[in-house]
């Protein structure tokens, strides 16, 4: 029987996130023969952690404080003591806040240690203070870990700017559970009659938390020409922090007079009913690393709206629409483009982007590089 090898990962937090979703993804559909998966989370238990759980992957929450020095010393040793107990082949670092302290206990435990980088911000105030320090340290020290994943083409050449070790960094893009996302009409009909519009209605759907990079306010501006010709199109947001009680979002809506016209859903764990539900997915963000919920919306076979930021243009390529950031004219227009086309050529699009979604980004693919990545590394400490 071969050896069985256990992989702890260690993440700042298991609350909604790209990085957190991939990590779902991943531990859950690895070859549970060969690989044993343990998560531990910096801070409290949070929505993926719970989903992990369910999944019967170990989760172990260290509770450390998000709010003045994270890294004080009783915490780290409380966090090396859990890491050391459990006696990892391999410790695989989420995120810059987790990547030093993983060099440390590496050496500490002579396991060997790699690296994953997920964000494309290049300078402060673009990042928090605190994530901009630990990426100039991680670059610092990015000789140290036996391997560095990025997420895309483009978060590697960023941080290769940043002065990171090129020699150790390798390209393993996020991927999309392709039997869980997909068009299904039952789920369509349900939940438009959940928020009482019609199947001739046309719903623009954006995913993703209450954060500037997302630019939230740009698609509000451009609904606001988009509703002016077209009554019957509303737009559906989801994620942490989009729902009634967001002051600053609402306000945003309400100056523009088209409350009526938005549905605020908050967080959902049923993220493919919304992905089969709408008719256009649109994230206008002006920072992006490889977000998985452009490869989750092509997955239902629904067209994407894209702007020309980190890995989104190669992600969608010719199956949608690519705009410069920050410019809800252009996006307007877009919008329009598909609202323009006939219900035929809008099914052709989204067929083709779950093709190419099945071609280059299928979950299956990348968790087998993972799986490769990861036993290279191990056999060669």
């Amino acid at each position: 029987m071969p050896k069985k090898y256990r992989i702890v990962h260690l993440i700042p937090t298991t609350n909604t996130g790209g990085a957190e979703i991939m990590l779902y993804q991943l531990t859950r559909s690895m070859d549970k023969t060969l690989f044993e998966n343990i998560v531990v989370s910096l801070s409290n238990k949070g929505i993926i952690g719970k989903r992990i759980e369910e999944a019967g992957i170990e989760v172990c929450n260290i509770g450390m404080s998000t709010k003045g020095n994270p890294l004080d010393i009783w915490q780290v040793l409380r966090l090396f003591t859990t890491v050391k107990s459990l006696k990892p082949d391999l410790l695989y670092c989420w995120m810059a806040h987790t990547n030093i302290l993983g060099i440390l206990f590496s050496h500490l435990l002579k396991v060997p240690v790699i690296w994953s980088i997920h964000g494309t911000a290049t300078s402060y105030p673009e990042m928090d203070r605190l994530t901009y320090v630990i990426t100039i340290l991680c670059a610092k020290m990015s000789t140290y870990p036996d391997l560095i994943v990025c997420c895309s083409e483009t978060v590697k050449k960023v941080h290769i700017n940043f002065g990171f070790n090129s020699d150790k960094m390798v390209v393993i893009e996020n991927g999309v559970d392709l039997s869980e996302f997909k068009r299904d009409e039952k789920e369509r009909e349900a939940l438009r009659a959940e928020l009482g519009v019609s199947n001739n209605d046309f719903l623009i759907g954006f995913i993703g938390r209450f954060d500037r990079v997302k630019d939230h306010l740009n698609l509000i501006k451009a609904a606001k020409m988009i509703v002016h010709q077209h009554r019957n199109v509303y737009f559906i947001m989801c994620g942490d922090g989009i729902d009634l009680t967001n002051k600053k979002l609402t306000g945003w809506i309400e100056a523009e007079n088209i409350m009526d016209h938005f549905f605020l859903l908050g967080w959902r764990p049923d993220i493919s009913k919304i992905m089969a539900s709408i008719d256009v997915n649109v994230l206008p963000s002006f920072s992006e690393g490889f977000p998985i919920v452009i490869c989750e919306a092509m997955a239902g076979e629904t067209p994407c709206i894209v702007t020309d930021t980190g890995e989104m243009p190669f992600i969608v390529g010719d199956t949608g629409i690519v705009i410069p950031q920050r410019d809800s004219p252009a996006l307007a227009n877009a919008i329009e483009q598909i609202l323009m086309m006939s219900d035929n050529e809008r099914i052709a699009m989204g067929k083709k982007a779950r093709d190419r979604i099945a071609v280059n980004f299928s979950l299956q693919g990348v968790v087998r590089k993972y799986e490769k990545a990861y036993l290279n590394v191990m056999e060669k400490h």
